[in-house]
């Protein structure tokens, strides 16, 4: 009814005397806040929609990133388990970046040794 009204307004084959023009003021008044109203729902809806996806798409982002570092974790937790189980071989030297470690003499007590020397 209203399209209609609006098309007869606009192929001007309605004057401001008949009854057309008073029915589509009376229309167009009755209509114009509903259809604002159903503009700003659609609105809502689509900017809600938009904003639940981002923050699913953030939260799978997330969860993805933990699910790798908790994997790694576990792997590292059990390859520290396995390397503590093996006993360490005794005929193997242990060694420094630099080279064999070279027997280290006992640690020195400083205040005694001045005591000696006295």
């Amino acid at each position: 009814m209203c399209c209609k009204a609006i098309h007869n307004l606009r192929s001007r084959k309605c004057t401001k005397d008949s009854d057309s023009w008073l029915m589509v003021l009376t229309t167009l008044q009755m209509n114009v806040p509903n259809m604002l109203s159903a503009s700003l729902g659609r609105r809502w809806r689509a900017e809600r929609n938009f904003w639940l996806s981002a923050l699913t798409f953030f939260s799978w982002c997330v969860l993805a990133r933990l699910y790798v570092v908790v994997r790694r974790l576990a792997q590292l937790n059990d390859r520290i388990e396995e390397l503590q189980a093996k006993p360490l071989p005794e005929d193997i030297p242990l060694q420094s970046p630099t080279g064999p470690i070279k027997d280290v003499p006992e640690p020195v007590d400083v205040v005694e040794e001045l005591k000696k020397a006295k």
